[in-house]
C-alpha cells in the first residue's frame, strides 16, 4: 500500500476516541504530530473533543514503543487482554485495561517492560476482550437478520460492547441487556437505556433547551411542502421540499444528498428532536434557478432528545425546521413547518 508521508516526515501512530452524537468511537490513525494537532483542533471545534494539550501528539508519540509494548503482551494473554486507549487528561498516558483475579500481576510485568510505567495506568474490566468479541459478533447476527436501520451501530469500546438502537427498539434494548447484561452499554435513538437518560458525552451543547440559531432565509428564498409531513412516532420520514429562489440569480443548497430536519416545539422552537442514525458527507449542490425552485430531499427523525418525553417523539402536532446551506453564504433556516407524529 502507497503512503503520503514523506520519507523524512516523522509518523505517529495514535488510537484516536472520541464522541458523535452519544456514540463512542474509536479509531486507530498514523499521521505526523502536525496533522495529528490539526485533526484533534478540527473535532475540537465540531465539539467532538474535550480541550488537550497542544503537544497530545508529540505526547503519544513519545509512548509509541510503549504502546506496541502492551499489545503486544495483550497478545499473549487472551484470556485477560481487554484493550489499550490514549487518555489526556490531565496528562497524557496509555491505559491498558485487563479482566480476571491477575490484574497487580499484569501490572507489575508491564511496568517493567515499558520505557515510561509512569505513564502506564492498569485498570480492571470485568470481561476479556474475547468475551467481548464473541457478544459483538452475536449482535452482529442479530443486526443483519432484523429490519434495516433497528441497529444504528455497534461495536466494541471501554470495555464494553456498545450498541445504537432506532428510537423504537425498546424491546430491543431490553432483550440485549437480559441477554448480556453490563457488557452491553445500549442507546435507543439519543438517549441511554435503561434510564433514558441523556449521555454524559454529549455536554452542555446538547442540553435539553437547545434551539436552532440559524438566521433567517433571504426574503426572495422560499421553503415549501407540496403534502402534509406526517410520521409515525419512533420511525423515519423520507419526503421532499422546494427551495423556491424568487431572486435574480442562482442560489445553490449544500447538501449531504438530503436536508435532515430537526423536530421542533411550535409553541417554543426548543428542539425536542431528530434523526439519531449515521450518515455519509458528500458534497452534493442543488442549483435553483432565477425564478425557479429546485427540489430535494427531507429526512426527518422522531428519535426524542429529552428524557421527559420517552425514547421517541410522542403522537401530537410538532414542527421541523428546515436548515438550507447555502455555501460561503451561511446556513439559514425556513419558518417551523408543520409535522404531524402518529401513534
Amino acid at each position: 500500500m502507497g503512503s503520503n508521508f514523506a520519507a523524512n516526515e516523522p509518523v505517529v501512530e495514535f488510537t484516536l476516541r472520541a464522541t458523535v452524537g452519544s456514540r463512542a468511537i474509536s479509531e486507530v490513525l498514523r499521521v505526523t504530530p502536525v496533522r495529528r494537532m490539526r485533526s484533534l483542533s478540527l473535532l475540537a471545534c465540531r465539539g467532538q473533543t474535550r480541550a488537550v494539550p497542544e503537544n497530545v501528539g508529540l505526547e503519544q508519540g513519545r509512548l509509541r514503543a510503549d504502546v506496541e509494548v502492551v499489545r503486544s503482551y495483550g497478545a499473549v494473554h487472551p484470556e485477560a487482554w481487554v484493550e489499550l486507549r490514549f487518555e489526556n487528561e490531565p496528562t497524557v498516558r496509555i491505559v491498558a485495561l485487563f479482566s480476571g483475579p491477575d490484574l497487580s500481576v499484569h501490572e507489575s510485568v508491564l511496568h517493567g517492560l515499558v520505557s515510561h510505567p509512569g505513564r502506564l495506568e492498569v485498570r480492571s474490566s470485568p470481561w476479556p476482550q474475547t468475551r467481548l468479541e464473541e457478544i459483538r459478533s452475536h449482535i452482529h447476527e442479530m443486526a443483519t437478520s432484523s429490519a434495516h436501520g433497528l441497529f444504528e451501530g455497534w461495536g466494541i469500546g471501554g470495555g464494553r460492547v456498545s450498541v445504537t438502537l432506532r428510537a423504537d427498539a425498546v424491546r430491543v434494548a431490553a432483550e440485549l441487556r437480559g441477554r448480556y447484561g453490563e457488557a452491553v452499554d445500549v442507546t435507543v435513538g439519543f438517549l441511554h437505556y435503561p434510564e433514558c437518560g441523556v449521555p454524559p458525552s454529549w455536554g452542555a451543547a446538547n442540553s435539553d433547551r437547545l434551539q436552532p440559531t440559524h438566521n433567517p432565509l433571504p426574503q426572495w428564498l422560499h421553503v415549501v411542502v407540496d403534502h402534509d409531513l406526517r410520521v409515525r412516532s419512533g420511525e423515519n420520514l423520507s419526503s421532499t421540499i422546494r427551495l423556491v429562489n424568487e431572486g435574480g440569480q442562482e442560489v445553490v443548497a449544500h447538501t449531504n444528498g438530503q436536508i435532515t430536519a430537526p423536530v421542533v416545539d411550535p409553541k417554543s422552537n426548543e428542539v425536542v428532536g431528530g434523526y439519531s442514525g449515521a450518515q455519509v458527507a458528500p458534497l452534493i449542490r442543488f442549483p435553483a434557478p432565477p425564478n425557479d425552485s429546485v427540489e430535494i430531499p427531507l429526512l426527518v427523525g422522531t428519535a426524542s432528545r429529552l428524557p421527559r418525553l420517552g425514547y421517541t417523539v410522542p403522537p401530537g402536532e410538532w414542527a421541523i425546521e428546515v436548515a438550507v446551506g447555502l455555501g460561503v453564504d451561511g446556513t439559514f433556516s425556513a419558518p417551523p413547518m408543520p409535522l404531524i407524529v402518529v401513534a
